[in-house]
């Protein structure tokens, strides 16, 4: 019995995946890429092309807003991208830093951006940051999650392990 399944239909033969992201309202719908980006409404059983208006040439991610699933932005170098058309068209963001982004998953409007030496945080939908860095060493900010309820964040990379950062009250689930 066969447990895993190929389903690459409409993504390029030499394409290297190096990210999945799911739709955390509706899990019918992925983000795939590395060189582009690539939406699929059908659980993966197809794929097509969601690239317009990214230019660079390597994407590491899609974080997905889970307030507003048409809502993404792209983790990579800079530039970062965002998209509110759920992929169909991209523009950049200028203010992040690039790196891995990830929303919060309890205050709309809140992401988190994981650089190679600093962890920022923005309150306004990426409009301005500030950062987390204090305390942080130079990690090289490939890792980058939010606990499901908003209390903890996780930061690290190949030069640091993993690190923790406490927002020192609990936060109520929304959804």
């Amino acid at each position: 019995m066969t447990l895993w399944a190929i389903r690459s239909t409409g993504l390029p033969s030499s394409g290297f995946m190096v990210f999945v992201s799911i739709d955390p309202r509706n899990s019918s719908t992925l983000y795939t890429g590395g060189n582009g980006v690539f939406k699929s409404t059908d659980g993966g059983a197809s794929w097509t092309q969601a690239n317009g208006g990214i230019t660079i040439a390597n994407v590491s991610g899609v974080a997905i807003d889970p307030f507003d699933s048409n809502h993404l932005l792209t983790s990579s170098t800079t530039p970062t991208y965002e998209s509110k058309d759920g992929g169909s068209s991209w523009t950049p963001l200028s203010s992040a830093q690039g790196g891995v982004l990830v929303f919060d998953p309890v205050i709309a409007g809140r992401i988190y951006d994981s650089t190679f030496n600093d962890v920022n945080v923005s309150a306004d939908g990426g409009k301005t940051w500030a950062s987390l860095k204090n305390g942080l060493p130079r990690t090289h900010g490939n890792i980058l999650a939010v606990a499901r309820d908003g209390a903890t964040l996780y930061s690290g990379g190949s030069t640091g392990g993993v690190w923790t950062y406490s927002f020192g009250r609990r936060r109520a689930v929304v959804h």
